[in-house]
């Protein structure tokens, strides 16, 4: 079961329960409709420095839900529209298609305690976690939660960085 932000909250409420959820980590979410078919940015490789920010983002999100120690934690540089794919399946974002991206995705044990549910709802709970993220201000952007790996593989988006959990 995919979870994420945007089938369940009110476009007003996203942004603030997204950002409770990265805790410091400013979120921008656009207003966009993606194309499902795009290319993936010019120079794919996530530079070393990227890769150490990344690093320290993605095991902060993984800290405020609920695993401070996920088993991995893998990051890849592509589009928008490529990243929704694997991240929230079946949600698109308009002009996506040529918005370059990182997602980061990693395996843990998670629960989404600072999100609204439904009364007597329970907090979401999953074992992959993934992340957009804007490149040149490293903002959250989408947020989706499953306890099955994507069948998308990371490798098919682009040159996969491995980041120390």
């Amino acid at each position: 079961m995919s979870y994420n932000t945007s089938r369940w909250l009110p476009r007003r409420l996203r942004v603030p329960v997204i950002g409770a959820v990265i805790g410091g980590v400013a979120v921008l979410v656009s207003v966009s409709l993606a194309s499902s078919v795009s290319a993936k940015p010019a120079n794919s490789v996530i530079p070393a420095a990227v890769a150490r920010q990344l690093n320290t983002v993605t095991l902060r999100v993984a800290k405020l839900s609920g695993d401070a120690k996920p088993a991995w934690i893998e990051a890849v540089m592509t589009t928008r529209a490529e990243a929704l794919r694997v991240a929230t399946p079946g949600d698109t974002v308009p002009g996506s298609a040529s918005q370059t991206v990182y997602l980061a995705v990693m395996k843990g044990n998670f629960t989404l305690n600072d999100v609204s549910t439904p009364s007597h709802g329970h907090a979401p709970t999953g074992h992959y976690l993934a992340i957009t993220f804007n490149p040149a201000t490293f903002q959250g952007m989408d947020l989706g939660l499953s306890n099955k790996a994507s069948p998308i593989s990371l490798r098919s988006l682009g040159t996969v960085s491995t980041l120390t959990p």
